[in-house]
């Protein structure tokens, strides 16, 4: 697998017959689960997602139940190609096809996949959302979407997301404010840089 991943980080493409001795030598290795996250991995990279949750829900009848990971790289997925509306099936299937219970770890999954693919307005609400449920997004969170929201150029809505970080008691770090005067800098609003500064 480092090999794998050292191939593909050089720009070489993945052949048919590699990746079937891949899924081949991790399954006679006992490696069933790391075959079975390649194997979507690759149904998602040829956007076949739809046979990536089949196999997901075939899994655990083969005694293999899927793990968050599996669930994550659809949803990685999904945020990647922009069908936003589709990024929760996975986290509803995660539920209901296995024992697997949405924790803080999913959702700020989530968020940073959500931000890290320009999806800030939408990483917004579902912090918003996850928040009202009970859990906690930390500081790093809501970086990710005030990170997202300065690549938009959406100063705004970072003033306003850092406003309610200090009246939630999760004060903002050197990294809120860095990615707030890089974008104030870009803009040539140097008094506002000055301000954040």
């Amino acid at each position: 697998m480092q090999v794998l991943t050292v191939i593909q980080k050089a720009g070489f493409e993945l052949n048919l017959s590699i990746c079937n001795f891949v899924i081949y030598t991790l399954v006679k290795g006992s490696k069933l689960e790391k075959a079975l996250r390649f194997l979507i991995k690759g149904y998602c990279d040829l956007n076949r997602v739809k046979d990536a949750l089949e196999l997901i829900g075939k899994m655990p009848s083969k005694g293999c139940p899927p793990d968050m990971v599996n669930y994550y790289t659809v949803m990685a997925f999904h945020c990647k190609k922009k069908i936003i509306e589709e990024v929760k099936l996975p986290m509803e299937k995660m539920v209901v096809n296995s024992e697997l219970i949405s924790d803080q770890v999913t959702y700020d999954t989530l968020i940073h996949t959500l931000s890290k693919h320009g999806h800030a307005d939408d990483a917004l609400a579902y912090l918003k959302e996850v928040e009202d449920k009970g859990f906690h997004i930390d500081k790093v969170g809501h970086n990710a979407v005030v990170n997202s929201f300065s690549k938009n150029g959406k100063i705004d809505e970072i003033k306003s997301l850092v406003n309610e970080m200090y009246s939630k008691g999760c004060i903002p770090s050197v990294v809120t404010y860095i990615a707030i005067i890089d974008r104030f800098f870009c803009m040539g609003k140097i008094d506002e840089v000055k301000k954040m500064w």
